[in-house]
Formats: C-alpha cells, structure tokens, sequence
C-alpha cells in the first residue's frame, strides 16, 4: 500500500530535478536616469527627452525599464539597488545615464541633481555625493547578470560650459573603465572630449546628437551591440565634424559572444528548426543602410573634409557603393593637401553626387525596398517630422500616393506621440519620420 505514494513521491523528485537542471529564461532588466534640473549645477536641455527615448526603446526591445528623471543622490542609488535586487543570474543588465558627469582620480562619477557645485578642493566631497559608474558596473555583475550593458551621454567640457555642451566638475570627458568579463561599455565621447547636445541655432531635434543616432542602431537586429557602438561612432564624428567639433564615441567590448538587443534574434545567425544556422539578413539590412547613407551624403560630401568621409564610410559600411566612394574621396582630398601644388580641378565630388541621387530617385535599382503614402490619407499628404511621435515639429509633408519612398528605420512613438509606429523615410534629399498608419509597402 506504501508503494503508490512512495513511486508518487519518487517521481515528483525526478522532475523536481530535471526542472533545475534546465535553463531558465533571462530576464532583461534596464535602468535609465536624465537629469536635467541640477540645483547647484548648469541647466541641461536635452538629458531628461534623452532617456524617455531611451526608455521607450529598451521597452520596445522587451526590457523592463525603470527611468528616472531629475533624481537625486537618494533616487538614484535606490533605483540602482531595486534593480539589483531584480537581477539573477543569467540575466541581461542595461543602465543609461544622461546628464553631467566628471572624471576624479580616474574613476568616472554621475553626478544627480543635487550634487553640489564643486570647488578646488572639494574632490572628495563631489565624489562622495555622486554615484560611481563603475560601482553601478560590478554591483550589477555581482548578481550574476551574464551581460552588462553601461552607456553614458556624460561626458562633457569642465568647469565652463560652451553653447551646445554639457559641463561640471574639474576635467574634462571621462575616463576609461576597465570592463569585466560579459560587460560592454559605451561614451558618447572619447577620452578628453565633449560630447554635444545639438548642432547649432537651428537644431531642433530633442535629442543630443549621440543619442538621437543610438536610437535606431538599437532597434535593428541585424546588428551586434559592438556594431552599434562601431556605426554610432562614426556618424556621431561625421556628423560633429559638420560644425568643426571632434567627438568620437568610445566603447569597451568584454562581451563573450554576439549579443543583440533587438528581439528578433539573439545571435548574427538564427538556429532552424532542423539545428542548421540560417544567414542573418544582411541583405535587408544593406538595403536600409544605403537609404539611409543617400540621404546622409549629400552634406558630408559637401564639407569636402577627409574627417567627416572617414566618419561617414564608417557609420554606413553596410552600403558598400557609398562607404568606398567616401574612402576613396577622402584619400583623394588628404592627398591633395598633402601635395605641394594645388589639385587640377575634377569632376569627381560631381560623379559622387550623382551616386547618392540615383540611389534616392531609383531605389529600386539598388535593391531598397521602398514604401508608399497610402491614397486615402486625411488631408491629401502625410507629415514628416523630427521625432517619432506627433509632439515633435513637422519638417515638411508627403503628398497622398507618393511612392519609392526609402525606408530607414521604424520605432515606437516617443511617449504621448500616438498608438503607431513611427519610420525614417526619405523624400527629395530630406529625412523626416511618418507615422506608419499612413504608408503601404509597394
């Protein structure tokens, strides 16, 4: 009579043990502070729209986001210790900071927005009142987080702010940190640099000119987070050199293989049903990459500067007929600079702009996939603006049944910026984002 319970019992064990043994499902856990209000410090614009964005990203990415905005020392350090507490092991960790930030003796500091206005002198009272970044690293390390992901929008000129730059503290830019195994680490700057809020007078993105290029490159995911950061980098300085600004973002890889953000693939090939790896789609991705690099070259071309090329070919490598034109004009233009004479005049800078524009008004032809404004939109035209979302300005309007339309990149509207989705397109040498309710694949 003994032996049902005790098989019963027995059984229980065996899938008590198996159920441990399998791997659990890792949970994405992401914290995003940006300060904008500091009471004793310089008023920042764009740091606390910088991490709604953010926030609204890594939650379309599937994380679960905790965001904080104009927090003190308190705030963040028991937004910091709750997400620690969230955190098993296996886990995926994010933290973004946007705000001011100095460097001290080499270790990197954020400062929230009560920190106190630093004095010679007062190194180690600013210290003690700000929040370490590398605490915030090994904290959520501890846990046993098998990625760690820190990026920074903080690195800035120090004491005295210029127009368009965030500021504090007694050095300028950040430092490196040495990043622990499964850890990546990304600036907005390098070492010794400042990183800008926007691009002059006439700049009306919400975003600083880091962030608002690191938001599509997270959304993709045919690309690891080492070639984010890569791509980032190179249209943050393309983009900096247009108005004579050097910032180059930095990063420290330690990852232990690929890792993506976006969902829809964990690794750069995806495993069949049968085990095979199938191919990432490079291909879609190239297709995007080149629409998006026509409506960017005009400009950098126009520069005429090696700096800017460089940075451009970089940032889209994925298009190959327009990243090796901007290598090989830039080789061009250091070589005359180089010479003693003067260069004989070219039809070369001609022959690149026409690239761009037959990749614009025959999309087709280059394998990019285009879209449609839908014929029946309200009002006859579609509006494209600044931003994801309808609180942003509008740039300019698309008539109803225009088509060709290239298509960079799609996301979630920024908070309070309608129920759909918002997409990069491309219309006449301009770029602006339409609400995906009004456009039709062709």
């Amino acid at each position: 009579m003994k032996r049902v319970p005790d098989l019963t019992a027995f059984l229980l064990a065996i899938l008590l043990a198996v159920a441990a043994a399998l791997p659990a499902f890792a949970e994405r856990h992401a914290l995003v502070v940006g300060n904008d209000s500091y009471e004793s410090l310089p008023v920042l614009k764009k740091a606390r729209s910088d991490a709604q964005s953010v926030a609204a990203t890594l939650e379309g990415l599937g994380f679960e986001v905790t965001l904080l905005t104009d927090a003190g020392r308190r705030a963040m350090t028991r937004g910091i210790s709750d997400m620690a507490g969230r955190i098993g092991p296996g886990d995926e960790a994010l933290f973004y900071f946007a705000g001011h930030g100095v460097e001290v003796a080499g270790r990197n500091y954020l400062l929230p927005a009560d920190a106190p206005a630093a004095r010679p002198g007062d190194e180690s009272f600013l210290t003690a009142e700000s929040v370490a970044a590398d605490d915030v690293l090994y904290t959520f390390k501890e846990r046993g987080a098998a990625v760690t992901v820190l990026i920074l929008d903080a690195c800035r000129d120090n004491p005295f702010p210029r127009e368009g730059t965030r500021s504090a503290g007694s050095a300028r830019g950040l430092a490196p940190i040495a990043a622990p195994e499964g850890s990546f680490i990304l600036f907005s700057a390098g070492a010794g640099q400042s990183a800008l809020d926007s691009l002059g007078q006439g700049d009306g993105d919400p975003n600083s000119v880091f962030t608002r290029t690191l938001l599509p490159l997270l959304a993709r995911d045919d690309l690891t987070l080492p070639e984010v950061a890569r791509l980032a980098r190179g249209e943050v300085e393309a983009r900096a050199a247009t108005v004579n600004h050097k910032q180059r973002p930095a990063y420290y890889d330690e990852l232990t293989g690929d890792y993506v953000l976006a969902p829809a693939s964990l690794s750069r090939g995806a495993v069949a049903l049968d085990g095979a790896e199938t191919a990432a789609p490079v291909v879609a991705g190239n297709a995007q990459a080149c629409a998006a690099a026509a409506a960017d070259w005009g400009p950098v071309l126009a520069l005429s500067n090696a700096v800017a090329l460089r940075g451009f070919a970089e940032s889209h490598a994925a298009c190959a007929p327009l990243s090796h034109a901007a290598l090989a004009e830039a080789e061009r233009l250091e070589g005359a600079a180089a010479s003693v004479e003067a260069p004989e005049p070219s039809d070369q800078k001609q022959k690149l702009s026409d690239l761009a524009k037959q990749m614009l008004v025959n999309p087709k032809d280059y394998g990019i996939e285009t879209w449609a404004v839908k014929a029946g939109v309200s009002d006859g035209y579609v509006n494209a603006r600044s931003g994801p979302g309808t609180m942003h300005s509008i740039l300019f309007r698309i008539p109803a049944g225009t088509g060709s339309l290239p298509m960079e990149t799609c996301l979630p509207p920024d908070p309070g910026g309608g129920k759909y989705d918002w997409c990069l397109v491309s219309f006449m040498g301009q770029q602006g984002w339409v609400s995906k309710n009004g456009l039709e694949r062709e």
